[in-house]
């Protein structure tokens, strides 16, 4: 799956999207949210690292109103 995303393969990666989520995955796991978990563990695991983006965010901030405090 890696190398599909890599590459840019849309249909590799929803082939190997799909055969995942087949086996591992309930009828009620439906939400964004759950997606979102789930793609970042496969990263996580595969020993990437993963923002969410709530964190991402606040990280953006918090470095954006540090940088305006810092005289020039």
């Amino acid at each position: 799956m890696f190398d599909a995303v890599w590459n840019g393969d849309s249909e590799g990666i929803t082939k190997e999207m799909n055969a995942l989520l087949r086996r591992t995955i309930s009828y009620h796991d439906y939400r964004e949210d759950f997606y979102h978990a789930f793609l970042a563990g496969i990263f996580t695991g595969a020993g990437y690292m993963v923002d969410s983006n709530k964190e991402h965010l606040a990280y953006e901030k918090t470095n954006q109103e540090e940088r305006k405090e810092q005289p020039t």
